[in-house]
């Protein structure tokens, strides 16, 4: 599209959070169909319908993109305040880390992240990590 002309009839030109929710969108499209080793930036494109600039403008290469979708889908970690339990020298950034790297791997593996996932993290890796 020539940089004067209006927009295809039907389409208007999306900008901000909406197209960058799109691009997400089509991250997680991608990575459903054809998996990360096989995932590409004209891809993403494409089923975002944007342009490959677009994309490159925001992000160097397809890990920082699918890093941001990640960050963007996942939940913020939520700060706990310390029990009498838990020790205190456990609440390390590598400890906090655990559980946001397992989500991703399965995430990234097999899809989703269920809230009984969630619980089993927490349960089964994380409290036992910073438990006394």
């Amino acid at each position: 599209m020539a940089r004067n002309q209006p927009a295809e009839p039907g389409r208007t030109r999306r900008c901000g959070r909406v197209l960058e929710q799109a691009i997400h969108d089509a991250v997680f499209a991608q990575l459903e169909r054809v998996g990360y080793a096989r995932l590409t930036m004209d891809g993403v494109a494409a089923e975002a319908h944007t342009g490959r600039a677009t994309l490159y403008r925001r992000w160097a290469d397809k890990d920082e993109l699918v890093l941001d979708a990640l960050c963007h889908a996942l939940p913020s970690p939520v700060v706990i305040p310390l029990r009498g339990a838990l020790r205190p020298e456990a609440a390390t950034r590598l400890v906090a880390n655990a559980g946001s790297a397992m989500m991703i791997y399965h995430s990234l593996t097999e899809g989703p992240v269920s809230d009984a996932l969630l619980g089993e993290i927490v349960d089964e890796i994380l409290l036992p990590l910073v438990r006394t």
